[in-house]
């Protein structure tokens, strides 16, 4: 359990962004490789899938810093990734209590 939580988690220095709006047959390599083409060195990538296995067209890209984090939303939001205007934010943390 513990590993997971970490694997969740963003690196030290780390800053995820959150994608949605992808066409369901993309995978991870492929939104690692759009972000790279367009400036960007994302660290890795995630996609959501459902309990079936199927892609939700939602995922993450963790990059180095909140100002990278910050670039690619103000760079990337709105732009098209194969055929898809895409949905580009910077991912928050749900552990408020």
């Amino acid at each position: 359990m513990i590993g997971n939580k970490q694997q969740r988690s963003k690196a030290v220095g780390g800053q995820m962004v959150y994608v949605s709006s992808l066409l369901f047959q993309v995978n991870e390599q492929e939104l690692m490789d759009f972000f790279k083409s367009q400036g960007f060195d994302p660290i890795r990538s995630r996609l959501l899938y459902d309990q079936e296995g199927n892609s939700k067209g939602s995922g993450f890209v963790e990059l180095s810093s909140m100002a990278e984090a910050e670039e690619a939303v103000s760079k990337l939001n709105g732009e098209y990734f194969q055929g898809r205007q895409l949905n580009v934010s910077v991912a928050t943390s749900k552990k408020k209590e």
